[in-house]
C-alpha cells in the first residue's frame, strides 16, 4: 500500500489544506531540493529510500527550479507507529529546511511540518 504527498512552497505558510493554497513559490534549485530530501531519505531522488521492512520512499521533482514535488511513501511488512513517527520526523526535517509544506494527497491535509 502507498500513501501519495505533494510538496509546495504555498505564499501563505499557514495554509492547513491544498485546496487553500492560491499561489505558490519555487521551493528551490534543483540540486538544493535533492539534496535536502537526500539527506533525510538517501537515495530518494535516484531510485528509493528503503528504511529496512517498514518503508521506502521515492520522490519526484517537477520543474526548474522546482515547483513542486511528489513524494511516494510505500508501506513495508514492519509498518507500524513507530515508522510512522520516524517518517513523520524526517519529512518535517526536510521541509523545515526548505521552508515547505507536505499535503496527503488522499484529503490535501497538511501533513508536515
Amino acid at each position: 500500500m502507498s500513501f501519495d504527498i505533494i510538496i509546495l512552497k504555498p505564499t501563505d505558510p499557514a495554509v492547513d489544506d491544498i485546496s487553500a493554497v492560491e499561489d505558490v513559490i519555487p521551493l528551490g534549485a534543483t540540486d538544493i531540493v535533492s539534496k535536502v530530501f537526500n539527506h533525510s531519505f538517501p537515495g530518494c531522488t535516484e531510485g528509493a529510500f528503503i528504511s529496512g521492512n517498514d518503508f521506502s520512499v521515492e520522490l519526484m521533482l517537477s520543474g526548474e527550479p522546482v515547483e513542486s514535488a511528489h513524494l511516494t511513501l510505500q508501506f513495508g511488512k514492519s509498518w507500524a507507529d513507530k515508522s510512522e513517527r520516524n517518517f513523520q520526523v524526517l519529512l518535517a526535517e526536510a521541509c523545515r529546511a526548505l521552508g515547505v509544506v507536505a499535503f496527503a494527497v488522499s484529503d490535501n491535509s497538511r501533513i508536515a511540518p
